[in-house]
């Protein structure tokens, strides 16, 4: 296996398998003369003078010196343009996203309005607010555990300890509003 791109200089009967890097399925023979009019763009499969890393030398040898070691090697190149492409949105990634947001929006708009008609009719704020919490909550729950959105979200449903976490905080907030309402309304 050949660890780096090299340039091969004393060539000796030398055939490389660049099966991994450029698909071709037979060796390839190499030599150490230079290229004539070669363009800076050459194809790696062109470049008969070089080895490139992750590629296995089948049969010869040769005295080589290093061009290019871990990114900058024709592999490294490679692997860093996959990375980017994993990177970048498709279409249907971006209407989602922006579906989302939509859902989002009108989960928080739906909360605020609960919460300030409660509040004008004459409950207490922070009930009110609380409903609104809870309302968006069930509404982004129940969107979030449509099998579909799952899907299209990525999306893995919470485990039962992680939801054993969150009732309890939801508990213990509910448990503080009725005890700060019972101490601290007038006559008691």
């Amino acid at each position: 296996m050949i660890p780096a791109d090299v340039r091969l200089l004393e060539v000796k009967a030398l055939q490389v398998n660049e099966s991994a890097l450029t698909g071709e399925s037979e060796p390839v023979n190499k030599h150490g003369d230079p290229l004539e009019d070669a363009a800076d763009d050459l194809p790696t499969a062109d470049q008969k003078n070089m080895a490139f890393m992750g590629t296995a030398v089948t049969s010869g040898e040769t005295d080589a010196v290093v061009v290019a070691t871990g990114s900058k090697t024709q592999i490294g190149k490679i692997a860093t343009e996959v990375q980017q492409a994993g990177q970048i949105q498709t279409p249907l990634e971006r209407r989602i996203r922006r579906l989302t947001k939509w859902i989002t929006l009108v989960i928080l708009l739906v909360a605020a309005v609960a919460s300030t008609i409660g509040w004008l009719v004459g409950r207490d704020l922070v009930e009110m607010v609380l409903l609104g919490v809870m309302a968006s909550l069930g509404i982004h729950v129940a969107w979030l555990y449509i099998p579909l959105s799952q899907e299209l979200l990525r999306f893995t449903p919470l485990s039962a300890s992680t939801w054993a976490v969150a009732l309890g905080i939801a508990a213990t907030a509910i448990a503080v509003n009725e005890l700060h309402k019972r101490f601290h309304t007038p006559g008691h």
